[in-house]
């Protein structure tokens, strides 16, 4: 036994304190004895603490002569008095906490029996509170301890619920934020670095969850009715609005570490709580906070908060698991109308940054997606008139946006076309004899593949006997290279009308590489990538088909890439791949867009080019190329 925990230690106590401890023992006022000690010598009550903890004293089958509230005060407030002792020493939690940990488990139960929710949610609240203090004091073995406690994260659960209840009970009136408040403390616990179930136990998040009932979505409701309860009070008083701050910084630190357990034992649960949070409006809910962090006068808060809350809409945003649902839900919950208002704002220096890496990074490779791009239209033109004022310009925000709105417009454009009609579903008949092209409507489309379209029976026939559609049909019903990733009809068509776009603008430069390509791997054969997953508009690269790449690995383990190929090969010049890289699902994913054309021209001008003027120099070609763009606006007529 620890030394301050034995009795000789008492002796050390101050006189009038002796005299109050001898008549402690005989009336049990432990509470008296604990308010008259000085703070600076509770520190040698612990022998009577340890005392008052005894587990014998427990009631059981085989002793059962007290019950609670008898048998229950005195240890309860030696759980209460515990968190108030300064100067404790590190080993002591080892010896304590068993102790305390027994007399939690009991008073749980029969506050269970009794149906006693307050009394339950105190235990629960001090039981944390004793936890916290000793994971404080940063010994490995009591830390060890900790994790290791079965239920202990539970408990930290049914806290949250019994807190919520009576929030709810007390329709939200002021000091009711006080109890509430109380339980940041319990979040702290969770809220370390490295998370707790990170560390040596993988069971503290499904002790958490088994805190609600066993249930991910329970326990998602619950945090999400934290948040709800914290953005209260943040709008009512003073004193309720610091409690309410102080409660949601704990919070949104413990929601930020939940992202980050991909590689963790317990990934599967991760996932699943943070599935359930989006889909229970947690976004809607983060931007709300970053809003309201945005609009009240500014405090020592107000960074602190919507800075955390973007960072965790951001992690949301990258997660392998949900990030299509969780862009598509930020862009309908308000972000860039969020995004417009923090940039207006000096104080918030941790939110721009968040921001610029979303409108930078994240959102521009979602806009190849209708389901993305509408709610971007409404924002957009409803908000363009905020994004000229001075302040947003100070706050360097201004840059991101407008790079940002450039690419959005630039998809939104195609997308108004498509929908208006200006833009036709034009086809090219997939017998390759015949390379007409009319309307999608005016063709027939297979019924196996469906994405082969022909303009009669004939050509149907012609190119399931001779030009490869029997193998395409049997082997592959999609033109997608990811399994995970599969946009509709509808889908593809915008995509298609963005890359076509694109390669109208870019023919320059795709035909010069096209050219230096084949001048460096002769004979080789070609296809070009248009990269849509980085911040830039797009990245198209010209890659031969012998040279090693991680896209063409990618693509070589799929049959339907090398039966293309086949008919690019005997297309005579009127077919060539393109291949699309662009965010899918939970990665990137390759969508195979050939590009016919109703002549060859190009293709053989540029094997001309390629061979004739290997030593020209750069105004020679240069020339060549642009000859060639004119002469193919002219003459040839390209689709994706």
């Amino acid at each position: 036994m620890h030394e301050c925990l034995q009795l000789s230690a008492l002796s050390k106590l101050p006189g009038p304190i002796k005299k109050l401890l001898a008549s402690t023992v005989l009336t049990g006022s432990s509470e008296l004895l604990f308010a008259r000690t000085p703070k600076e010598s509770r520190v040698l009550l612990l022998p009577v603490i340890y005392k008052m903890l005894d587990p014998a004293d427990i009631p059981t089958s085989h002793n059962p002569g007290k019950s609670f509230p008898t048998a229950c005060t005195i240890p309860f407030f030696a759980m209460c008095a515990i968190p108030h002792i300064s100067g404790m020493p590190k080993e002591v939690g080892l010896e304590l906490w068993p102790r305390l940990w027994a007399w939690f488990l009991f008073i749980e139960s029969d506050c269970q029996a009794r149906d006693d929710r307050e009394t339950e949610w105190l235990a629960c609240t001090r039981i944390i509170h004793c936890a916290l203090l000793f994971r404080y004091l940063r010994h490995p073995e009591t830390n060890t301890l900790l994790q290791n406690t079965p239920r202990l994260f539970s408990a930290v659960t049914r806290a949250w619920q019994s807190a919520s209840l009576q929030w709810h009970e007390s329709d939200g009136t002021e000091g009711s934020g006080s109890a509430i408040a109380e339980l940041a403390v319990a979040i702290m616990l969770l809220s370390t670095d490295p998370p707790p179930w990170k560390s040596t136990s993988p069971r503290m998040l499904q002790d958490l969850v088994d805190g609600a009932d066993s249930s991910p979505a329970v326990f998602a409701s619950v945090l999400i009715q934290h948040i709800h309860i914290a953005s209260a009070l943040i709008t009512t008083s003073e004193r309720e609005t610091a409690a309410g701050w102080a409660q949601f910084c704990h919070l949104i630190a413990f929601l930020n570490s939940i992202p980050e357990t991909a590689d963790h034992p317990n990934a599967e649960v991760a996932c699943q709580i943070l599935r359930e949070l989006v889909d229970q409006d947690l976004i809607p809910s983060l931007l709300r906070m970053v809003h309201t962090a945005a609009i009240i006068p500014a405090t020592q808060y107000s960074d602190q908060i919507a800075g955390p809350c973007l960072r965790l809409l951001t992690k949301l945003l990258v997660s392998k698991q949900i990030c299509g649902t969780a862009v598509r839900a930020s862009i309908i919950a308000g972000l860039l109308r969020s995004t417009l208002l923090c940039g207006q704002k000096s104080y918030l220096a941790t939110s721009h940054n968040q921001l610029k890496t979303v409108l930078i990074d994240i959102l521009p490779p979602f806009t190849l997606y209708r389901q993305v791009l509408r709610p971007i239209r409404g924002i957009l033109r409803r908000g363009e008139p905020y994004t000229i004022t001075t302040a947003f310009a100070v706050s360097g925000l201004l840059a991101s946006w407008t790079h940002f709105a450039g690419v959005a417009k630039e998809r939104l454009a195609v997308l108004d076309a498509l929908e208006s009609g200006e833009i036709l579903h034009i086809r090219s008949c997939d017998n390759l004899l015949c390379n007409k092209q009319a309307p999608k409507t005016d063709f027939m489309c297979c019924s196996g593949y469906q994405n082969s379209y022909y303009c009669s029976r004939d050509c149907q026939e012609t190119d399931w006997k001779d030009g490869g559609h029997r193998e395409a049909c049997s082997e592959n019903r999609t033109p997608i290279l990811n399994e995970t990733m599969s946009p509709t009809n509808r889908e593809r068509s915008l995509i298609r009308a963005i890359v076509h776009r694109r390669y109208i603008n870019a023919k320059s430069q795709i035909f010069r590489d096209t050219v230096k390509c084949l001048q460096k791997h002769p004979g080789a054969g070609y296809f070009v990538e248009f990269d849509y997953t980085v911040m830039a508009h797009v990245r198209i690269t010209v890659r031969a088909l012998s040279t090693n790449s991680t896209v063409l690995e990618q693509l070589s383990r799929h049959p339907q890439w090398h039966q293309m190929l086949a008919r690019t090969a005997c297309s005579d010049g009127r077919m060539t791949m393109h291949v699309v890289q662009m965010v899918a699902g939970d990665k990137t994913g390759s969508l195979l867009i050939p590009l016919r054309s109703s002549s060859g021209i190009v293709a053989k001008e540029l094997e001309r080019i390629a061979r004739e003027l290997p030593a020209a120099g750069s105004g020679e070609l240069d020339e060549a190329i642009q000859n060639l763009v004119m002469r193919s606006a002219d003459e040839v007529e390209d689709i994706h």
